[in-house]
């Protein structure tokens, strides 16, 4: 029997490769769908506890794919390189000198299944019916996992006969066992230091957002107490953020449940920034349309006044000025009756003002309904 020192020191190193490389290929192949799991598992964290927030919002996205490119090209490297040299006159030749027994099986059924799923996945996608898409998108992920199937035996059929042939010559095949499980492990690691990277921005982000937002809070309550009014707020920042911002509301009289008298509501983003003044005022039906005009209008001046005060910082100093019923609105109410609903609306460059008479139809009014005017601005 031929040994390993009688075989020329390029042949050795064939055979080696032919032994190495489909183990590399297999880990290669199955490193993606390991990494993805975490990479679902990180985006979801990174959008439900951490709101997407952060200067690091894709690192862990662009970890995940570099590592499966590196992924991919190694184990189109490590598929095709003993594909190729297993197929070679030399490795025939090695084979039939010492009469060393290579499988092949036929997978080609096997092959057109996988790829018929894929295929079939990809039209059902496509469809507009959502049941159809939810079956592509099945399809498609039982297509991928027979194709990965399906090489896996390839690769391991492919190791199998490459270390037959080693065992023939004597030849010994290196250990990878270290290798794989550096590989795996640096993948893993860095990974998840990634998303740990992402997660520590988010935490910060999300602190300075709370302390600014605070901040602000406090700029507008204080400047409403300092007025004579009552204060209430949506969302404490101070205690949790709130990605969807918060709210201030300001009372002549009363409070959040009673709605007595006139009130503004303040909604601020997650950094606190004034996005949206919404004036309110029930209407008195004892008293005239012109006097519930003139006290909503005083009203409303009177709050306009003390969030002006509060050097809040909002989107537009539009938001922080005290406005007045458009001249249309104020004929079109003082013509109209208590059962009829006004909506008008004005915009600016950088923001929208809307002038409401919220209320029912006659036929639908009763001792319940509480007719309103409203008057909104709104940044652009």
């Amino acid at each position: 029997m031929p040994s390993a020192s009688a075989l020329s020191e390029k042949d050795a190193r064939l055979i080696k490769r032919c032994c190495v490389c489909p183990q590399l290929a297999l880990v290669s192949l199955v490193m993606p769908f390991v990494l993805g799991v975490l990479f679902i598992l990180g985006e979801m964290i990174g959008d439900l506890v951490f709101y997407g927030e952060g200067n690091l919002r894709f690192l862990g996205m662009n970890v995940y794919f570099a590592f499966a490119i590196a992924f991919m090209i190694v184990f189109c490297y490590c598929a095709l390189m003993p594909k190729f040299g297993m197929s070679s006159k030399r490795w025939v030749a090695l084979t039939e000198q010492l009469r060393v027994r290579q499988t092949e099986e036929d997978r080609s059924a096997e092959i057109a299944g996988a790829l018929a799923l894929s295929a079939a996945g990809r039209l059902l996608s496509d469809s507009d019916n959502e049941a159809a898409q939810d079956l592509g998108g099945l399809a498609s992920v039982a297509g991928a996992a027979a194709t990965a199937a399906v090489a896996a035996e390839q690769l391991a059929e492919i190791s199998g006969n490459a270390e037959a042939v080693a065992e023939a010559y004597g030849v010994t095949v290196p250990d990878t066992k270290r290798a794989l499980i550096a590989m795996v492990a640096a993948s893993v690691l860095v990974t998840a230091a990634a998303y740990g990277a992402r997660y520590l921005s988010a935490s910060e982000s999300m602190q300075k957002s709370q302390v600014a937002a605070s901040a602000q809070v406090e700029l507008l309550t204080s400047a409403f107490e300092e007025a004579g009014l009552a204060t209430a707020t949506v969302g404490n920042p101070a205690e949790k953020y709130r990605d969807e911002g918060y709210t201030v509301y300001g009372f002549l009289s009363g409070d959040y449940w009673s709605h007595d008298g006139g009130e503004v509501s303040i909604d601020l983003d997650k950094n606190g920034l004034v996005t949206d003044v919404w004036y309110s005022e029930r209407v008195d039906i004892k008293k005239s349309l012109e006097d519930n005009l003139a006290q909503a209008q005083q009203d409303f001046s009177k709050l306009g006044k003390a969030l002006s005060a509060s050097n809040a910082r909002a989107k537009t100093e539009a938001l922080l000025t005290q406005h007045e019923f458009s001249e249309e609105f104020c004929q079109q109410f003082s013509a109209g009756d208590i059962y009829t609903e006004i909506w008008l609306s004005d915009r600016t460059e950088d923001y929208y003002i809307y002038y409401f008479f919220n209320t029912e139809e006659q036929d639908a009014f009763n001792e319940n309904t509480q007719p309103e005017i409203q008057l909104d601005i709104k940044a652009r």
